[in-house]
């Protein structure tokens, strides 16, 4: 696996104290330096991260801005020099960390607030097969692939939440009556993901938009006793990153309406409560160019398609194939002949094997995750039959370094 990764310049996940997944546990050490991370838990950041903050810090803001990529934020900030972000990423701390993998939002945000990476927590991507009940299911939706509502597995008496593990981390924090909220749009607040993601959180609360959102952090930063953490999700620069991509005006107009309600709120924080808040703004993924027109579909290769027990799984730039019994080395060359050198496949095993996943648990994992692992290399996305086509511009999952890496912002207003 190294040799691949080296080999096309893939980015490795780094969870030994440089992801996304390793900062809730350095955000407890912050709030309850005695606080033993252990067991199955990442270990927090390096501490080059966070050594700089004080001690009177008793009030932590978590501000998930969903695909903000490194690169992304590194470029809007070089063009509006005069933004708060460009402010910030003078004044505060501003480094490159790595997401988990796959760099998807269901993965990365289970990872981000339970400190564990896909090995651990089971989300293992947007659409996966669950041996459990056998059968392929959307995370964010917690239906059936191709089901058009959501929550449908909950409607058939299927407990979501029971196959995945979290909220370890979490118990730990309230057992230190450290209050955990968060803040969410008030259209998936109450989701079956939003009830894995976020399991033993003091309270969810919903919001109607991002001045809402945002001010109900002020709210809570100046009312609610401390310590406390206040994780805040926005999925605005993700959606139009999808049907956009990150390079059109749409963009940069939310980036700035962004950058203008955090200076808002910032001016009307209590100055007592602003010395003793810690702000860290990061993303769950980056993002990669890739628009219809580089989608491959597997319907054109049947010899790949005859060898597969089922649709492949995952997302177009990270899938997951499941293979009929005995025919993986075969089916893993002709992968190799035929879609090379815009895809990489590897076995899943070997991935596994290697910690691409995270530390090696339990091998029940490996029923989420297939048989063979197929990214691309570049700008290419793999689609399993033409009518399943998207028009989607931007798109995210693979280990390129506009995907892997995200910004870790942090700064004491």
């Amino acid at each position: 696996m190294v040799e691949v990764i080296k080999k096309y310049g893939f980015v490795w996940p780094n969870y030994d104290g440089g992801s996304n997944a390793n900062i809730l546990a350095s955000l407890v050490k912050l709030l309850h330096p005695d606080t033993d991370i252990n067991g199955q838990l990442l270990p927090p950041l390096d501490d080059k991260h966070l050594s700089w903050v004080g001690p009177e810090i008793d009030r932590i803001v978590l501000m998930v801005l969903d695909g903000l990529g490194f690169d992304l934020l590194q470029e809007y900030v070089s063009e509006h020099p005069n933004s708060l972000f460009a402010s910030l990423a003078r004044d505060g701390y501003l480094a490159p960390i790595t997401s988990v993998v796959p760099s998807t939002t269901a993965t990365a945000m289970a990872s981000i607030w339970n400190g564990v990476p896909a090995s651990l927590h089971l989300v293992s991507g947007y659409e996966i097969f669950m041996s459990e009940i056998g059968m392929m299911v959307n995370t964010l939706k917690s239906s059936p692939v191709k089901a058009d509502e959501s929550g449908m597995l909950e409607k058939m008496g299927v407990k979501f939440e029971s196959f995945f593990k979290t909220g370890e981390l979490q118990n730990l924090l309230i057992n230190r009556n450290i209050k955990l909220f968060v803040l969410l749009n008030r259209f998936i607040v109450e989701s079956p993901l939003s009830v894995v993601i976020y399991r033993h959180f003091t309270k969810k609360i919903g919001t109607v938009n991002l001045q809402d959102q945002i001010y109900m952090v002020r709210e809570l930063l100046q009312k609610e006793s401390p310590p406390m953490i206040i994780g805040a999700y926005w999925s605005a620069l993700d959606s139009l990153s999808h049907h956009y991509g990150y390079s059109h005006e749409v963009w940069e107009c939310e980036m700035n309406c962004i950058s203008t309600s955090l200076e808002t709120m910032l001016s009307k924080l209590n100055g007592s409560v602003r010395r003793k808040t810690l702000i860290v703004i990061t993303a769950d993924h980056g993002f990669h160019h890739s628009p219809p027109d580089n989608s491959v579909y597997l319907e054109d290769y049947p010899e790949i398609i005859d060898n597969l027990l089922m649709p492949p799984l995952g997302e177009s730039r990270f899938r997951y194939l499941y293979i009929r019994s005995g025919l993986v080395d075969e089916t893993l060359e002709i992968i190799r002949e035929r879609l090379s050198p815009d895809f990489v496949a590897f076995k899943s095993v070997e991935a596994y094997e290697s910690g691409l996943f995270g530390p090696q648990v339990s091998d029940s994992f490996l029923t989420r995750i297939g048989d063979i692992v197929v990214t691309p290399a570049g700008d290419k996305n793999l689609i399993f039959r033409k009518d399943d086509a998207d028009e989607l511009i931007g798109r995210h999952g693979g280990m390129t370094h506009r995907e892997m890496v995200v910004p870790f912002l942090a700064f004491v207003p």
